[in-house]
């Protein structure tokens, strides 16, 4: 009986360790993203994590008379937290040649 009781505990450990297994297909591809200001930025890229898509917002750097890359992004997450306040993240793209449209896609992450 006791060899029993022990093969039982023994057996119902070991389905424990491989119920906890965390599985994780890593691509060559596959990255951590950078948070700005508790914001995930996605550019040129795509969360793998399951999302929603709640909104759009989109600047011209031609009105910000700069082209560069933080000043657009940064004016990107302002509007998104403006516009949409429980947003998790952003995907930026630009929209034209010149750099001087961006985009951003505002999405919130399935929990």
């Amino acid at each position: 009986m006791k060899r029993l009781s022990i093969g039982v505990i023994a057996g119902l450990c070991i389905a424990l360790l491989f119920s906890f297994k965390v599985i994780v297909d890593l691509k060559d591809t596959s990255a951590e993203v950078n948070k700005v200001r508790g914001m995930a930025i996605f550019t040129d890229s795509t969360p793998m994590h399951e999302h929603e898509i709640i909104g759009e917002v989109a600047i011209s750097d031609l009105t910000l008379k700069s082209h560069d890359y933080d000043v657009s992004r940064d004016n990107l997450i302002s509007k998104a937290r403006k516009n949409y306040p429980g947003a998790d993240g952003i995907i930026i793209e630009c929209v034209n040649k010149n750099n001087e449209l961006y985009r951003a896609t505002v999405i919130k992450f399935k929990k």
